[in-house]
């Protein structure tokens, strides 16, 4: 009777402590990540971003336009799951995602822009950012997601 007890007290401890072990984990590199990205983000901040599809009168482009891009898959955690699991039964905005998905977004255009730094162009004209959920299997929810920025660069006077 004790063993099964102690059984029972297992099968419902491995999980909530393997939950918690996720969540510091992820926090941790979450956290790195983030301190990376801000400083690839200042590094970068001499190049211009924007989503408008023509120059402005009087700009000088001095450098042929080329295409550039930055790609990132980023996954969910089993933390994340569990939460917005939760949350869907109850309702509300899932802030695990939200930021996830912020993450991806700002590392995908930190890839193109340094593609574009390494081509010695000062602006990114026309950007756009497409986002792709991806399944690890069909009738499940999406496990991942790849965020993909793009735009035209070049350099102007």
């Amino acid at each position: 009777m004790a063993s099964e007890a102690v059984g029972a007290i297992i099968q419902f401890a491995f999980p909530v402590v393997m939950l918690i072990i996720f969540f510091f984990i992820g926090r941790n590199v979450e956290r790195r990540h983030l301190e990376r990205l801000l400083e690839r983000e200042s590094a970068l901040s001499h190049i211009r971003v924007e989503n408008i599809k023509n120059l402005p009168p009087g700009w000088t482009v001095t450098a042929e336009p080329l295409l550039v891009y930055g790609s990132v898959v980023v996954a969910n955690d089993y933390y994340k799951v569990f939460i917005s699991g939760l949350k869907k039964i109850v309702g509300g905005r899932l802030g695990e995602y939200e930021r996830l998905l912020d993450r991806g977004r700002r590392e995908a255009i930190v890839r193109m822009k340094t593609m574009a730094d390494e081509h010695g162009c000062n602006i990114v004209w026309n950007m756009r950012v497409e986002t792709a959920m991806m399944q690890d299997r069909p009738g499940r929810a999406a496990s991942s997601a790849e965020l993909y920025a793009y735009g035209t660069a070049m350099r102007v006077q």
